[in-house]
């Protein structure tokens, strides 16, 4: 499977179930994620299903991110290679982090509010 022949929407992203990996690791910390999103990745890579195959690495190779203090011109390096990744990939992925986001500024906000009100 080539990533960048992959097209992905915003509702691959919120379909993919990504909120259980996060939920069943003791630590939340991004670099924490990075294994169970890969190893689901490739899981959907054996059952052909493409699009959480590409929602699941992307997610992998965005969370092996990490800070190489010993580089100048690289500060941030990465674990995983995430050759493949589109511009089209990174616009969907930012919106849906974006979207994510508000919903929980939102829900915060009401949270605040109801709490103030009361």
């Amino acid at each position: 499977m080539n990533l960048s022949d992959i097209e992905l929407s915003k509702n691959d992203f919120i379909a993919s179930g990504y909120e259980t990996i996060i939920d069943q690791c003791e630590k939340k910390e991004c670099r924490c994620y990075r294994m169970p999103f890969w190893q689901k990745a490739e899981a959907a890579k054996s059952s052909n299903d493409t699009k959480n195959y590409a929602v699941f690495t992307i997610l992998s190779a965005i969370t092996s991110l990490y800070l190489n203090l010993e580089s100048n011109n690289e500060p941030l390096s990465n674990i995983e290679n995430i050759d493949g990744i589109s511009d089209e990939h990174l616009d969907i992925l930012n919106d849906f982090l974006f979207t994510s986001y508000l919903l929980m500024v939102a829900g915060f906000e009401t949270m605040l509010l109801a709490y103030h009100c009361s």
